[in-house]
């Protein structure tokens, strides 16, 4: 991967990469999806607010995972990401921001370790 990668490249390889290191983990879409029928609208949130891009099991003890992907190195998380990566962290699970195929790969050690 090139230059700086768009988000949603990001986040397949970051997916790529941990299934291949044996870590189930998928894309968890998040936000506010606007519904129009009948002429009404009708708003229908996916997910909770700040949940992370990716979310995976990390074996064998099946910790949860959490991976917030940005874009770029001035990204930051918004506080109601901040808030569910710190509530992970709490509850004993993995929590982490990647900005580049860097940071996915020295995620991947830290599982390793």
């Amino acid at each position: 991967m090139r230059g700086a990668p768009k988000e949603r490249d990001l986040v397949r390889f970051a997916l790529r990469m941990l299934n291949a290191g044996g870590i189930p983990a998928w894309r968890q879409n998040a936000g506010l999806l606007i519904i129009r029928e009948n002429g009404r609208r009708r708003a229908v949130r996916l997910g909770s607010r700040g949940m992370p891009d990716i979310i995976g099991i990390v074996p064998p003890e099946g910790r949860f995972l959490a991976v917030e992907v940005k874009r770029s190195k001035g990204s930051k998380p918004t506080p109601h990401q901040e808030a569910f990566l710190e509530a992970v962290r709490r509850a004993g699970g993995v929590a982490a921001v990647v900005r580049d195929p860097e940071d996915v790969l020295r995620l991947l050690e830290e599982l390793a370790e």
